[in-house]
């Protein structure tokens, strides 16, 4: 009984070492597997920690590029501000000259309206001057022709009083 206990003992074995086998290979095709996965994800890691150095590489670029424009914006916004105060006082300064302007032209339209009416009164006086003048001309006229005609009677008539008093 011996030998069939051994020999029974072997097949159990054998068959033990053939399931080992098995699973030993299974497991060999495992690792294989395993080993092929671990050398992708390998892989896939580098490419990924590339990948990320390079997006950390354009994050910091874009976030120096993001500072410079945050930069560049607020400079641009003071001198908006600037700008349109600026403006706001030219704006100011503008209208008050304006206003100036429509006072002055409003003043001098009054006083050319002033001196129209007056060059108008004094074109009437210059007429009645005109007038008065060719008046006191024939005036004077008429006085020198009364003056002639009453010396020449005057002569005439001490003519006669001196034909009368010769003859009497």
């Amino acid at each position: 009984m011996e030998y069939a206990d051994l020999l029974e003992k072997h097949n159990v074995i054998s068959q033990e070492l053939s399931g080992f086998q098995s699973i030993l290979n299974a497991q060999k095709e495992r690792m294989e597997a395993l080993r092929s996965e671990y050398e992708r994800v390998i892989s896939e890691n580098k490419e990924i920690t590339s990948a990320k150095e390079t997006l950390a590489v354009e994050f910091d670029k874009m976030t120096e590029f993001y500072k410079q424009s945050k930069s560049d914006l607020e400079g641009t916004i003071d001198r908006l501000h600037q700008a349109n105060r600026v403006r706001h006082e030219l704006e100011v300064r503008l209208h008050a000259e304006l206003e100036a302007a429509y006072r002055s032209k409003k003043t001098i339209e009054d006083k050319v309206a002033n001196i129209e009416e007056l060059h108008t009164k004094i074109e009437w006086y210059e007429t009645q001057r005109r007038i008065d003048s060719q008046a006191s001309a024939e005036f004077k006229t008429q006085i020198e022709i009364r003056k002639r005609n009453f010396e020449f009677k005057e002569t005439s008539l001490n003519d006669r009083i001196e034909q009368l008093n010769d003859t009497l």
